[in-house]
């Protein structure tokens, strides 16, 4: 697995006596990419049972494993990346402005009669057709681009 040293990291040395580690006057620097494996290595501290949470590299050097972070497996340059994201529309959600719509007519038909009539179901599928409407049009306004 190749991973990166998130801050300096001190290099292990294992001490069987004591079952435990042993930290080294070795420094591994931070942003360094290594190749090796996760290991989880019980053994004891202040005599108590514990589980060491290590990465082990290729070339035999331990270190703990909150000191690293995976690599994504592709690395993709920064234009990738930008080519990607660039144009994405804003989420948007037809059935809540067509809800909205909808709201507003009944609103406004209420406030002239309060009885359910063909009236009322009228403003309210205009209403609903409007916010429809608007939701459609509204996010092809709306849309994000690359600017250099």
């Amino acid at each position: 697995m190749i991973v990166s040293t998130i801050d300096n990291a001190t290099v292990l040395v294992p001490n069987m006596e004591h079952k435990n580690f042993t930290e080294s006057n070795e420094v591994i620097p931070a942003s360094t990419t290594l190749v090796g494996t996760f290991k989880l290595i019980s053994g004891s501290r202040r005599g108590k049972p514990f589980d060491y949470r290590i990465f082990t590299t290729d070339s035999g050097k331990i270190i703990y494993a909150n000191k690293v972070s995976p690599q994504p497996k592709e690395i993709k340059s920064l234009d990738e990346a930008t080519k990607v994201s660039a144009n994405k529309k804003l989420p948007t959600n037809l059935i809540l402005y067509a809800g909205i719509g909808a709201a507003l007519g009944y609103y406004l038909s209420s406030r002239q009669s309060k009885e359910l009539t063909a009236k009322t179901i009228i403003y309210l599928v205009g209403g609903a057709l409007v916010g429809y409407y608007v939701g459609k049009t509204i996010p092809k306004k709306l849309t994000i681009s690359k600017t250099n």
